[in-house]
């Protein structure tokens, strides 16, 4: 059987070849799977998820990485967060659009009113309903359902657009759509 949580490995950080600059805790390596207009999948590897998101980089750049790794960031919005006692860390489901979450919190931002949490891969997730952020300390366990428009910016790329909203993938998006 396929763990669903990667190794430790694929959650540290990686170094930009372009800029030699440490980024972002954030970012994480994927394989590039599929890239369509409003759609990218992405393959986690050491884990059996498949995770559409909708692309906030440019399509031609993360194209030229089809089958092969791509170091990214990856957003959504929470719609309540609730303290979880165990399960560990998963993103539901595994093949589609994310609609639930659980993991860990790896740090809080207060002026963005967001957390990053490590979901198997780290996601951060913009607040959307009033909760106190003093909450969030980090390594405590968190669930979530999120929008569906989870948004994917490849490492180098501005993540501030805000996720969900015109041309989001929809959590029904995933069942039913052809395949090549």
């Amino acid at each position: 059987m396929t763990s669903l949580t990667p190794p430790i490995e694929t959650l540290a950080p990686v170094v930009s070849a372009a800029s030699g600059r440490q980024p972002e805790t954030d970012e994480f390596r994927a394989t590039v799977v599929e890239a369509d207009e409003g759609r990218v999948v992405i393959a986690v590897p050491g884990t059996e998820y498949r995770l559409w998101l909708r692309p906030i980089s440019p399509l031609p750049a993360i194209r030229a990485r089809l089958g092969r790794r791509i170091a990214g960031r990856v957003a959504g919005r929470a719609l309540r967060l609730h303290p979880a006692a165990a399960g560990g860390r998963f993103i539901e489901p595994i093949d589609g659009v994310p609609r639930i979450v659980q993991g860990a919190v790896l740090a809080v931002d207060g002026s963005r009113r967001s957390v990053l949490l490590d979901v198997g891969i780290p996601i951060r997730l913009e607040l959307l309903v009033d909760q106190p952020l003093e909450s969030f300390a980090p390594g405590s366990l968190w669930n979530c359902y999120i929008e569906s428009g989870a948004t994917f910016a490849a490492a180098g790329e501005p993540a501030d657009e805000t996720a969900g909203g015109a041309g989001a993938l929809s959590a029904g998006d995933h069942r039913g759509a052809a395949r090549p």
